[in-house]
């Protein structure tokens, strides 16, 4: 054991970090990508092709004529990041479908713009008033100008879609009564676009608006999918396009998805509540070594500060925090449950 402390306090801590990293990381990431989401991945697949299964070549075609007018990849206010980013960006269709997914005009050169600016400043927040050294400094700059706008975004679109979900079965049973009455299925989407408050409302009205430049029902439906992308909304599109290929009433079909809707968000709501203790418990787990360190700063700086100039302090935080991330990611998927 002492010839393994020796051996790292003479070895030179980037390669030590290097490695840690690699070892660490490596197993890590492929889990996270092979294992842990493959369910979730072929179901978004399968849901990924289904509008060209039922749409066929004709939806293609919409999208290529309707994409010159939504203008979805107009520049926003940075025309030149905008312009950067649309030319050197890797996977930026990706990114761009992710900040629509928010309802926010947000364009790609915002957002990289303000990955950059939280880099900066949290690097320099660690370098001048922390006192990090210039090793450790700009890497977890880049971490947090990485990560912190990435978990906004993810947030912002998934609020956006507790809210449509919490909205949705409402504007189902609103077309359903206008249905039932009489009124075709045109004027029952008006209604909901006029009665039910975003982003339910924006939605709809963003269907009248692709069908007042042409587009049929089923395409308009789709289009706004992708700016959603919600498995609720794909499954009122599926039952709109069975229902227009085998007949039937199309009243009582939507009346029994708003039905089960309703009994999804339910269960929805239930396993959060059963889970609760354990989200509870990785959020307590997860920040105590973040309260605890902060506490020692404040009281003894000089005691903790080894930690972040000595070389083996540096390489302990870097094995602390890979083994943290990991267990913090394995005790979220423990308590997160598709439904």
């Amino acid at each position: 054991m002492s010839e393994l402390v020796e051996f790292i306090a003479q070895a030179d801590p980037v390669v030590l970090m290097a490695v840690v990293g690699f070892i660490v990381g490596v197993p890590t990431v492929a889990w996270m990508v092979f294992v842990a989401d493959a369910d979730g991945r072929r179901t978004r697949e399968r849901l990924a092709g289904l509008p060209e299964r039922l749409g066929g070549t004709g939806l293609k075609e919409v999208k290529k004529a309707t994409a010159q007018l939504r203008k979805a990849d107009a520049p926003g206010a940075n025309g030149l990041m905008d312009r950067l980013v649309r030319r050197y960006l890797p996977n930026r269709e990706l990114l761009a479908a992710r900040l629509m997914r928010t309802g926010r005009t947000f364009s790609v050169g915002d957002y990289v713009l303000a990955c950059a600016g939280v880099c900066i400043v949290v690097t320099a927040i660690a370098y001048f008033v922390i006192g990090l050294s210039l090793l450790v400094a700009p890497a977890i700059g880049a971490a947090a100008g990485i990560g912190i706008p990435h978990i906004v975004v993810g947030r912002m679109g998934d609020k956006r879609v507790e809210r449509f979900n919490a909205q949705f079965p409402d504007a189902i049973d609103l077309i359903v009564r206008a249905l039932r009455s009489g009124i075709p299925i045109q004027e029952a989407i008006a209604s909901v676009s006029r009665e039910v408050g975003d982003p339910t409302g924006a939605l709809f009205r963003q269907i009248m608006n692709e069908m007042k430049l042409g587009v049929t029902l089923e395409d308009a439906f789709w289009r706004v999918a992708e700016s959603i992308r919600a498995q609720e909304f794909n499954f009122l599109i599926i039952s709109m396009s069975i229902q227009r290929e085998t007949g039937g009433n199309l009243g009582e079909t939507l009346y029994n998805l708003g039905k089960l809707l309703r009994d999804r968000r339910q269960m929805r709501l239930k396993i959060k509540a059963f889970s609760s203790e354990a989200r509870t418990t990785s959020i307590i787990m997860g920040s105590l070594p973040f309260v605890i360190g902060g506490v020692i700063y404040l009281m003894n700086p000089e005691y903790i500060s080894s930690l972040f100039t000595d070389p083996r302090g540096l390489m302990m935080l870097l094995i602390a925090g890979g083994m943290m991330s990991t267990g913090i990611f394995i005790m979220k998927r423990m308590a997160t449950f598709e439904i």
